[in-house]
């Protein structure tokens, strides 16, 4: 089986100080192609507001479903903030 080519993706953009480090995931070639092309260079909360926006016409309920579905991971990040990834 072939093996995928993968990027380095920013998940905050390096044209908008994005860095490196916590701040690149690894994606396959086309994901990486498909995510810039629905998103462009917004960065994660401009995402979230996107698509509460234009998909889900104002519907904020969808997010705090899934926050809710996460609540685990949430409770250890708000008793720990973490600092935004800068390198």
């Amino acid at each position: 089986m072939k093996k995928k080519r993968q990027n380095k993706h920013h998940i905050r953009p390096k044209s908008r100080n994005g860095g490196g480090g916590k701040n690149i995931v690894l994606l396959c070639a086309d994901c990486h192609n498909v995510y810039h092309k629905s998103f462009g260079t917004m960065n994660p909360d401009e995402i979230i507001e996107f698509l509460v926006e234009y998909y889900w016409n104002y519907q904020w309920f969808w997010v705090v479903m899934a926050l809710r579905r996460h609540s685990k991971e949430l409770s250890d990040v708000l008793s720990d903030p973490p600092t935004e990834p800068t390198s």
